[in-house]
């Protein structure tokens, strides 16, 4: 049965500050009567010493940098040397917190900064010729304008199934999309490849490129606070969420054979009659291809119009997919079960068996179906529908 539809989108200016380099004495060595070369007490000649140098240090936004995002990148670097002091102050004389990175050859804000203020630098590194550089500079930040509100689909600390895509759901169209990937962050542990993706202008999704391995551990690192979101606006805050893949749970359901089959960590737990979507019609048919599990409801109210019916009654639904799919309790097509396939999309099965397969599921889990004459679209919109090749194609930053 098909209801309820709808949709879920640094530039480093190097500043030279030290000193020529020091010059350097090389050496000398003493020779001896017998020709050879060494040093007093008959050992090795002194070796050559290493060069010194002045500090090279670099600062993001570069010196003079006008209308900064308050969500660009700003950080101090230093090679041939390490910093001894960084102080960044707004034009209220406020000092940023920041953080020294243990080999001092970095440091970065630990805090937000904010919209319409001057940051000037100061403070100093050390050369490896042991002089002293002096830090300097500044920038400003751009006028505030419109705060976007960002909704992630995933809740720290929960375990999700191994289809679980990332997604971010944002207030309105982002225009500039390359700005706000490059503020994402996934870590996982085990490693795992995956890739963003715009599946709409509003709406970002990260998937693996292949299931999860079950017990992967997972953070979300989503720096959108000040990024830029294009057409003066910008994100309204930073999210951090950290959760877990639960086990390998998947389920099969087959347009021919009318039955699903659900494995465990390889094992199979279920087989259940159903009933999927009529064939003889494309809008009916149960597609072909990847889903996963959505939402859950112990009761959810279907409406298609087109198809005359209002806030018809689905116990124990599962949805999986958008367009108004779901696996759902139908015991008034229990007759045909396992036999034809009646439904106007959804998979149904008796209330029991529905009832036993929405407590098992977990969000993310992923459903598979075979045997229809047609496929679901391979454009990303299903997310698990597209091939990851395709699927990489859609990252803002043309790449995974």
């Amino acid at each position: 049965m098909v209801g309820d539809k709808g949709r879920s989108g640094r530039r480093w200016a190097l500043i030279v500050l030290g000193c020529a380099a020091l010059a350097l004495t090389p050496a000398l060595a003493a020779c001896t009567g017998g020709g050879g070369t060494t040093a007093q007490g008959g050992g090795a000649a002194t070796a050559e010493e290493a060069p010194k140098a002045p500090a090279k240090v670099a600062i993001a936004p570069a010196d003079g940098a006008k209308d900064v995002p308050p969500g660009q990148e700003v950080k101090v670097g230093v090679t041939d040397g390490t910093l001894t002091e960084v102080k960044l102050t707004n034009n209220d004389g406020k000092a940023v917190a920041g953080k020294l990175a243990e080999d001092k050859k970095s440091w970065v804000p630990g805090e937000d900064l904010g919209f319409s203020k001057t940051y000037t630098w100061a403070g100093s590194a050390v050369g490896t010729d042991g002089k002293p550089v002096a830090l300097a500079g500044s920038f400003s930040t751009v006028k505030q304008g419109r705060m976007i509100n960002i909704t992630p689909n995933v809740v720290q600390g929960e375990t999700y199934g191994i289809a679980m895509p990332i997604g971010l759901v944002f207030g309105q169209d982002v225009k500039d999309k390359a700005s706000v990937e490059r503020a994402l962050k996934v870590t996982t542990e085990p490693a795992t490849e995956g890739s963003w993706a715009w599946t709409h202008n509003d709406q970002v999704y990260w998937r693996p490129a292949e299931y999860w391995k079950p017990n992967t551990k997972v953070t979300l690192n989503a720096k959108l606070y000040g990024v830029s979101f294009g057409g003066n606006s910008f994100g309204k805050e930073s999210i951090t969420r950290s959760f877990g893949i639960g086990r390998s749970r998947i389920t099969v359901a087959d347009n021919q054979t009318k039955h699903v089959i659900v494995t465990e960590n390889g094992q199979q737990v279920a087989d259940y009659p159903a009933s999927l979507g009529k064939e003889h019609d494309r809008k009916l048919v149960t597609r072909n291809g990847k889903y996963w599990a959505m939402e859950k409801h112990r009761l959810k109210l279907m409406t298609n119009l087109a198809y005359e019916y209002e806030n018809y009654p689905a116990p124990w639904a599962v949805r999986m997919s958008w367009n108004g799919e779901f696996i759902h309790a139908n015991d008034s097509t229990r007759g045909s079960h396992g036999k034809a396939n009646v439904s106007h999309g959804c998979i149904n099965l008796t209330s029991a068996r529905a009832k036993e397969f929405h407590d098992a599921t977990l969000i993310g889990d992923p459903i598979e179906v075979t045997g229809a004459k047609i496929d679901i679209p391979t454009n990303g919109s299903d997310i698990w529908g597209a091939p990851y090749s395709n699927w990489k194609a859609l990252s803002a930053l043309g790449k995974g």
